[in-house]
């Protein structure tokens, strides 16, 4: 890497991207999180980032790099996935765990977030026809959010060609699926459990066919980026973007 190289995390929700943001923190050094408050300013956005060796945000990956390329800095690019049903489940699971961090956490969020909280907390969670209702009614938030962030929004257009997306990163980690390629590439990279969410139901409730079947169809963009991102061979994610 050279001295003025910069990773670039595009960090989806709930595949353990604080615990890759942690990990690059303590291998690289100074680094800056939540670009997406930032992203659409480009004076504060370029006087954030400074001397940054990292940065990540909740941001789709084609308005990253537009930010990133006005930085006139090489970058490479990393993101994270994780199985789609599993995926679904762990976002549900926060939108609960967010009112078990404190009052003050809990307000930090938009009024519509903390609604869903309320809800979600007392909803029968054991039932999968009623945690159904609530993925339907809400499914601008729960489904497809990985193939959002990585893929921008073109995410549902039939063309959109998935796999050479995803090798123009540099590293696709894959929960569950083998170490990411940063323990090679930088010395001291190493991937330790952060911001982990207890359960408050139990997550097997999501392998019930109800939800296993409603998912693989209104989910079926983020199987389909899952699928195609277990089967990119370790070469084709060497290309530099």
């Amino acid at each position: 890497m050279t001295e003025t190289e910069l990773i670039v995390h595009v960090h989806v929700p709930k595949t353990a991207g604080t615990s890759i943001n942690a990990a690059l923190q303590k291998s690289l050094g100074p680094g800056r999180k939540h670009v997406e408050q930032i992203i659409d300013d480009p004076d504060a956005f370029e006087a954030a980032v400074g001397e940054s060796l990292w940065i990540a945000g909740h941001v789709a990956t084609p308005r990253m790099r537009t930010a990133v390329a006005r930085l006139g800095r090489p970058a490479r690019y990393i993101t994270a996935l994780r199985d789609p049903v599993s995926h679904v489940a762990s976002h549900y699971n926060w939108l609960i765990e967010i009112g078990h961090r404190g009052a003050g956490f809990l307000n930090g969020h938009p009024p519509g977030i903390r609604a869903l909280h309320a809800r979600i907390s007392a909803n029968d969670n054991g039932n999968p026809h009623a945690i159904r209702d609530i993925l339907i009614q809400h499914s601008g938030l729960f489904m497809n959010a990985q193939a959002k962030h990585v893929i921008g929004p073109g995410f549902s257009d039939p063309e959109m060609p998935y796999r050479d997306v995803l090798e123009g990163f540099f590293d696709v980690f894959l929960q569950g699926h083998g170490e990411t390629r940063l323990t090679e590439a930088f010395p001291g990279f190493v991937l330790e459990k952060e911001n982990v969410a207890r359960s408050h139901f139990d997550r097997e409730v999501f392998r019930d066919p109800v939800l296993t079947d409603f998912l693989m169809d209104r989910n079926r963009l983020d199987h389909a980026l899952w699928s195609i991102a277990k089967t990119c061979p370790p070469k084709a994610r060497d290309r530099q973007p």
